[in-house]
């Protein structure tokens, strides 16, 4: 009996070591799927036909479409064909998103829909989808169940890079450092992603006062400028400056309207800096600017400030000052006496003063609000307006 037990324990360790062995060197791995062991039998195949239907989608299951503009929509047919010798099943099962829809003979077909397919035929489907995304990358799909025990899941993929039909070349026209008395000239290339040609068909100033000063005219873009922005066209958009704006910056924005069906105007706002003869100086100046940043003013004491205009040039003795306008009306200032503080210089302090109990709010520039501005005008032969905002909030 005690060598039949230790036969029995030897026997039940070496298969518990077999089967160990058999564990560890299987580790990790799985049984293959029913879709593995036909794919697998029909390889083994010679002739390749295989048994029962089989699906093949000609031309790929994948479409890129390259780059597309938002807003914009596009269709690719894809061919279904069964190769095997039973009849095929197609059912469409979801999409990935509204954006896309999928046809059969121009009929659309939803959720649920079949096709059948006879052994060695074939149907085609249109995929059709549309840009809705600000996303760069587009990628959506079409869910097909087969009954093809090797493919049980089709799905067909569109994708591709999304840009916007316009692209400009930069958001804004920054025109700086132009001469009060000389013309000028700036650039800005708009870019095209669709195959028909771009048109400004209408341009409009937004600003009627500065608008006579300038002049906008717009030309086709040079074809290697817009492939190497990877674009298929363009216009070049060139704003001439006339002499007579006034000194420092002058906001301005263009609405540009285009032959594109479905694409809102192309606002483009334009800051030109004039410089010349006159400029203005303070703590409270920017370098080169003209603006004033008085900051937070307590509406109990108000506040007082001087900057100084410095004229120089041959016309400096014959150029007088007077205040034109005062935004807002409660903006007090006072031109001072002229002093010449060098042979070539001479320079005209302005006291700014808002005074104690002025009405709370900000005078900043934002989109909500405007900034104060002193307007002056000058007997300077080729500067004949000084504009200056003033920003501040009463507190």
């Amino acid at each position: 009996m005690k060598i039949t037990a230790l036969v029995l324990i030897a026997l039940a360790i070496g298969i518990g070591a077999g089967l160990y062995a058999s564990y560890r060197e299987f580790d990790g791995e799985r049984l293959p799927t029913k879709m593995t062991l036909a794919v697998l039998a029909e390889r083994d195949n010679a002739s390749g036909a295989g048994e029962g239907p089989k699906v093949v989608v000609e031309g790929g299951e994948i479409h890129d479409f390259g780059t597309m503009d938002r807003g914009s929509k596009d269709k690719h047919e894809f061919s279904f064909r069964n190769t095997g010798n039973q009849p095929l099943v197609i059912t469409l099962t979801d999409f990935t998103c509204k954006c896309t829809a999928a046809a059969v003979g121009g009929k659309s077909m939803v959720k649920g829909d079949k096709q059948t397919i006879p052994p060695g035929g074939s149907f085609k489907l249109t995929l059709e989808w549309s840009i809705k995304f600000t996303d760069k990358d587009f990628s959506q799909s079409a869910e097909f169940s087969t009954n093809d025990p090797r493919r049980e899941i089709v799905r067909l993929l569109i994708h591709g890079r999304t840009v916007d039909a316009i692209e400009l070349e930069n958001q804004s026209l920054s025109i700086s450092g132009v001469s009060a008395n000389e013309p000028a000239i700036a650039e800005l290339s708009i870019y095209s992603h669709r195959d028909e040609e771009l048109k400004i068909v209408k341009h409009s100033w937004q600003d009627t006062e500065s608008a006579k000063f300038l002049e906008a005219t717009f030309s086709p873009l040079p074809p290697n400028e817009a492939v190497r922005f990877g674009a298929r066209g363009g216009v070049k958009m060139r704003v001439a400056i006339k002499p007579g704006l006034p000194l420092g910056l002058t906001g301005q924005a263009i609405s540009l309207k285009t032959n594109y069906e479905g694409i809102e105007p192309q606002v483009i706002p334009v800051e030109i800096r004039i410089v010349g003869d006159i400029t203005l100086l303070s703590p409270k100046v920017p370098p080169g600017g003209t603006s004033v940043m008085l900051g937070a003013v307590d509406q109990k004491t108000g506040t007082s400030h001087t900057v100084y205009l410095h004229i120089k040039g041959p016309h400096r003795e014959m150029t007088q000052v007077e205040i034109e306008k005062l935004e807002p009306d409660f903006l007090q200032v006072t031109l001072e006496e002229p002093v010449a503080i060098s042979p070539t210089v001479k320079r005209i302090p302005i006291r700014i003063d808002i005074p104690a109990g002025a009405p709370l709010g900000s005078y900043l520039k934002s989109a909500e609000s405007k900034a104060g501005q002193i307007t002056l005008k000058t007997t300077h032969p080729q500067i004949k307006q000084v504009v200056i905002p003033v920003s501040f909030v009463v507190r």
